[in-house]
């Protein structure tokens, strides 16, 4: 599986209709709504506000008010066939005026996210889980030398609380007590 490495946007013209990508690394439902909204912020009164989404087997797409499976459905489709997960592209139109028909509608939504989906752009993903895990302020240095690149939070307490994304192929030989949270995705290192 792959994924998108950075947020890309691109912006396409077709027949006076603009047509705005914005495709990124996602992995949390919960932030769709936080997303559309960032794009209705920075692009305000635009035509339809359509999104795509894949994480892990759950998709999801919104044509919002576009004829149906010619804008979200069809960015689905093009993950699906360039096996990605972890992505989502909000495409935002502003209509020029010109009725394209379906088909031509159909492409020119597929063909301003498949911009961004350029081979140099997309990582290579690996089964990895989320895990939380204690350890004692002794154990600190010895741990970040070893695990420091895979700590995504960290709370000092009486001991050291973190949480961590790490490759499933490291877990096993993993040396200190932890909790899995959930299996995920991350990039290939």
């Amino acid at each position: 599986m792959k994924s998108i490495r950075t947020k890309m946007t691109n912006t396409e013209i077709v027949k006076k209709s603009k047509f705005i990508a914005i495709v990124m690394p996602f992995d949390d439902e919960a932030r769709l709504e936080e997303e559309l909204n960032k794009a209705k912020l920075e692009y305000p009164k635009a035509s339809h506000y359509c999104y795509a989404y894949i994480i892990d087997d759950k998709s999801s797409y919104e044509d919002d008010g576009e004829p149906s499976k010619t804008a979200g459905s069809r960015v689905l489709e093009l993950f699906k066939l360039k096996k990605l997960d972890n992505i989502l592209a909000i495409i935002v139109r502003y209509y020029g005026g010109i009725k394209l028909g379906t088909g031509p509608l159909a492409k020119a939504y597929q063909e301003v996210v498949n911009y961004c989906l350029k081979e140099e752009n997309l990582i290579t993903l690996v089964d990895a889980y989320l895990i939380d895990l204690k350890i004692t302020y002794q154990e600190n240095d010895e741990f970040l030398a070893k695990y420091k690149d895979y700590v995504v939070k960290s709370d000092f307490q009486e001991s050291i609380n973190y949480q961590l994304k790490i490759p499933s192929d490291l877990l096993s030989d993993f040396e200190y007590p932890y909790e899995i949270i959930k299996d995920i995705k991350i990039k290939s290192s």
